[in-house]
């Protein structure tokens, strides 16, 4: 993989901004909310950029990434009653900028960069605290958006390839060992977040090549077809996504080279419109995100290069 690869996908650290909206509380005419307030909950136990995240049984999972000089093969699991981080058998594959979602109570890593893009598939069992390997993606793509769908299917999505950007998706059903091909999308881009909400799965900005997106893009599983919904209010790439399935939080990323934001917009998926909503109290870019409980929480990721890779995990609480 080239320098040049890896500076786009951000394991180079960046200075660290305020972002540009976010810090106003504001509502729509359905009573979206941009109010909540955020508070510190227990750092994981490395540092990590790149990670991904992940929830099974009301815990939360954090994988891989990049920190202490090297791509990381390590698993953490998070316990929100005992805000402990537990440490859990290593991912085989060391890895940054994967994907992870849940096929039927099984966490699944996919793709991402040991220093070129993979196809690897590889899937913890919480039960057994092992690892299995799966079925190889057709593409091997680097900073793909994963989701599960309702009945437990993955589906990954664009990211980097070695050609550039890539718009495949595809799609592995709980119980089998063959990845399938689904309508790709309208445009390439990596670096998304992305959530699942009543069997629409929204692809929420990134990055085409050099260009920062704010575009979100959905996609109707029942009748396999793309549209377009309301842009975020903030371009960014490398930000993260969480949703409750009434509104959808897009928190952190970057707009380009001038550093991490602390953004946080909500999305109310009646009314369609984003609102800002209280900035996150550490700008990053490259975290994951989960909604647990009806908190976001907002780990990992990068801010400036005297910090490097973090273990920050913030929560927000939305307000009722």
């Amino acid at each position: 993989m080239s320098s040049s690869f890896l500076h786009r996908v951000a394991i180079v650290p960046w200075l660290a901004v305020t972002a540009a909206g976010g810090c106003s509380s504001s509502s729509d005419s359905t009573g979206a909310t941009g109010t909540g307030a955020w508070s510190l909950a227990s750092a994981m136990n490395s540092g990590r950029t790149g990670l991904g995240v992940g929830v099974i049984g009301g815990i939360i999972y954090a994988v891989g990434g990049f920190g202490n000089g090297g791509y990381l093969n390590s698993l953490e699991a998070y316990d929100p009653a005992t805000d402990v981080w537990t440490e859990k058998a290593p991912m085989p594959t060391p890895r940054a900028y994967l994907g992870v979602c849940d096929r039927s109570g099984v966490l699944v890593a996919v793709g991402g960069t040991n220093g070129t893009p993979l196809a690897t598939t590889e899937e913890y069992h919480p039960s057994t605290d092992t690892w299995t390997t799966g079925p190889a993606m057709t593409t091997a793509r680097s900073s793909p958006g994963a989701v599960s769908s309702p009945i437990g299917s993955c589906y990954v999505v664009g990211g980097t390839g070695l050609g550039g950007d890539i718009s495949a998706v595809e799609r592995l059903d709980p119980g089998a060992n063959t990845w399938i091909a689904m309508p790709p999308m309208p445009t390439p881009r990596s670096a998304t977040g992305i959530v699942m909400v009543h069997g629409v799965m929204y692809v929420i900005g990134g990055q085409i090549g050099a260009s920062v997106l704010g575009t979100v893009l959905a996609f109707d599983l029942t009748h396999q077809t793309w549209s377009t919904k309301p842009s975020l209010r903030l371009a960014r790439q490398g930000l993260a996504a969480a949703t409750d399935s009434v509104y959808i939080y897009a928190v952190g990323g970057r707009t380009g080279s001038s550093g991490a934001e602390s953004a946080l917009e909500i999305y109310n998926v009646a009314s369609g419109r984003w609102v800002d909503g209280p900035s996150m109290p550490s700008p990053r870019s490259a975290l994951g995100a989960v909604m647990l409980a009806g908190n976001v929480y907002a780990i990992g990721g990068i801010n400036t290069s005297q910090q490097g890779s973090l273990a920050t995990n913030e929560v927000y609480v939305p307000k009722p």
